[in-house]
Parts: C-alpha cells; structure tokens; sequence
C-alpha cells in the first residue's frame, strides 16, 4: 500500500481593505517657483531650462515617480544655482562697464 500525498490549503480569514490608503506625496522640492523667480530676475535662458526640469520634476510627482522626482529635482536644482550665479556674474560685469564708460558720476 501507498501512502498518497496529501494538498492542504490554508485560507485567510482576512478581508480585503474596502479602499486603499494613498500613498503619501513625496516631501522632495521640486524647486519650481524659485526656478521661475530665477529665470525672470537673473538669466531668462538658463531660467528656462531650471523651469523646465522642475516642470519635469513636477510631472513625476504627481504620477508617484519617486526616482523620476528626485533625478529632475536634482537638475532643477543644479539649473537654478548655474542660473543664479551667471545672472550675478552679468550684473556685475554691466555695473563695471557702467562705471568705466562714466555712469557713476
């Protein structure tokens, strides 16, 4: 005689949730408005290129693409403080040929 295998199947006694929790919104910046801010008081062609990765950055957030937010934020970011410091850098070198053509007085 045999001994046959026997299947046992264990079944859950929990239920399923009537809804889903949703997930929590990323806390990372997305660094849009001071991007925008950027753009229109320093650089306005680096500013654009800021916005337009915080746009991107923006777009994956709302899709919960969390490596997607925080590659573009990281960009954005670094868009941003390239389009701060050219912005000052220009200003200091209109201010200077200001002063040497005899705007100072």
């Amino acid at each position: 005689m045999a001994l046959s295998a026997v299947k046992v199947t264990v079944m859950s006694i929990e239920q399923p949730a009537l809804w889903e929790t949703p997930a929590e919104p990323s806390r990372a910046r997305t660094w849009l408005w001071p991007c925008v801010a950027a753009s229109v008081l320093c650089f306005l062609p680096l500013g654009l290129v800021a916005v337009y990765y915080a746009l991107r950055a923006e777009s994956a957030r709302s899709r919960g693409d969390e490596a997607g937010l925080l590659r573009a934020a990281k960009v954005a970011r670094r868009w941003l403080v390239v389009t701060i410091v050219i912005g000052l850098l220009l200003e200091l070198v209109i201010v200077g040929a200001l002063f040497l053509l005899g705007a100072g007085g």
